[in-house]
């Protein structure tokens, strides 16, 4: 008992970390950009909305306007290699990063490197969800792949396994977590209709 209560607060601390780490810079950034904006706060009008004055909300729009730059740097030949660079050196050590990275990617209406694919493993008589880190081997034909513990996604199990063994499917990967925070309800449907839209029958591997 004492184990699994362990093992639960552990996997919640590695979920929680991360986005407590983006909230902390989040929040941090709009108050540097409410204290640099605080002379023009006189000019504004004397008004609030949902509890947040003028100044605070100019902030924030400045902030989602900087993410924009950001983001069309980003898609440049040389912010692409700096966020290889940096993601490459930093991000990857992050516990969970590549899962964070493909859910935010989900978000996007363009083709990108989502990090992590969702994908059907299968072992003896029994097929079970996971996710693709890396592609086979040239040499062995091995495929790296990350098996989530359910209901908590952030904590599992990496393997090695065959080629053969793994059907990619062309759904979402935050679909395929929501599954797995529900101990798998909805996964049967999912993954049927993953297995359509990337043209593979429905029938078992």
């Amino acid at each position: 008992m004492i184990g699994r209560l362990r093992d639960l607060l552990v996997d919640g601390l590695l979920l929680a970390l991360p986005l407590a780490v983006v909230f902390v810079l989040l929040q941090k950034v709009i108050a540097a950009i409410t204290k640099l904006l605080a002379p023009a706060q006189r000019l504004l009008p004397d008004a609030s909305w949902f509890g947040l004055g003028v100044v605070d909300l100019l902030a924030v729009a400045v902030l989602v306007l900087g993410l924009v730059v950001i983001g069309a740097f980003a898609r440049s030949g040389t912010g692409r290699r700096l966020s290889a660079w940096i993601e490459r050196i930093v991000l990857r050590k992050i516990p969970g990063f590549l899962l964070y990275k493909s859910i935010v990617s989900g978000f996007s209406t363009e083709e990108r490197d989502a990090g992590v694919i969702p994908a059907l493993v299968a072992f003896d008589d029994n097929v079970v969800l996971g996710f693709i880190v890396e592609q086979a081997d040239p040499v062995d034909g091995m495929v790296t792949v990350f098996v989530p513990a359910a209901p908590t996604p952030a904590a599992g199990n990496v393997l090695l396994v065959e080629r053969s063994r793994v059907t990619p499917l062309d759904i979402p990967v935050s679909a395929a977590l929501h599954t797995v925070t529900r101990l798998g309800l909805g996964l049967q449907a999912l993954t049927q209709a993953g297995r359509s839209a990337a043209g593979r029958p429905t029938e078992s591997p």
